[in-house]
Order: C-alpha cells, then structure tokens, then sequence
C-alpha cells in the first residue's frame, strides 16, 4: 500500500532535481545508483554457485551501529559483483547502447525482487 506514495515522492524528486540541477547532473547519479543496485542483483544470481559462496563468507569490513540500526558487511563477492556491475555501466557511458542500459536495468529489477 506504500508503494504508490513512494513511487510519487521520488518521481516527484527526481523531476526537481533535473529541474534544479539538469540532466547532466542528475543522470550520472542515477547510474551510480544503478551500478550498485545491479551489483546486489549480480550477487543473487552468483550465491548459489559453490565457489562464489564460499567468496561471501570472509567478510573484509564490518560496521555496526546499533544506535541507528546500521549493519553492513563486505565480502569478496561484493567486490566482484561491484566491478561487474560498474564495468557494465563504464561500458554504456562509453558506447551509449541500449544493449548495456537494458542489462544494469535487468540486475536492478533482481535486486528489487
């Protein structure tokens, strides 16, 4: 039921700040913010492979905050899974084909589901 009103406030926000900032701005940050989501969604289809959950066991930094509830932990695999993912988007900057905006959106949608 949330979903629609947070859904709104970011188109919302994303209409402003293009408006603000212009695209030129706004459109690298937006393929960051893809570049990670895909990261996580290139990770969900790696862990059932043996090899690479046994890359996600060792944990090279750990934060823990438990004031603001923070918990956040990184592995090899996430590692990989970033420079995958930001290879991809380093790959669309660089020829602009749909090809590769089409994958990094397919690895965000795993993420989000």
């Amino acid at each position: 039921m949330q979903f629609p009103l947070y859904a709104g406030g970011m188109l919302c926000t994303l209409y402003g700040l293009i408006k603000y900032f212009g695209k030129e701005i706004v459109n690298p940050l937006l393929l960051g913010y893809m570049g990670l989501g895909a990261s996580t969604g290139i990770k969900g289809l790696l862990l059932p492979i043996p090899a690479a959950e046994k890359l996600d066991k060792n944990k090279l930094v750990k934060i823990k905050i438990d004031k603001i509830s923070l918990n956040i932990e990184v592995s090899p695999l996430d590692l990989v899974c970033l420079l995958l993912a930001y290879f991809a988007v380093g790959l669309y900057i660089y020829s602009k084909n749909w090809l590769f905006n089409n994958i990094l959106a397919i690895f965000f949608c795993i993420h989000g589901i």
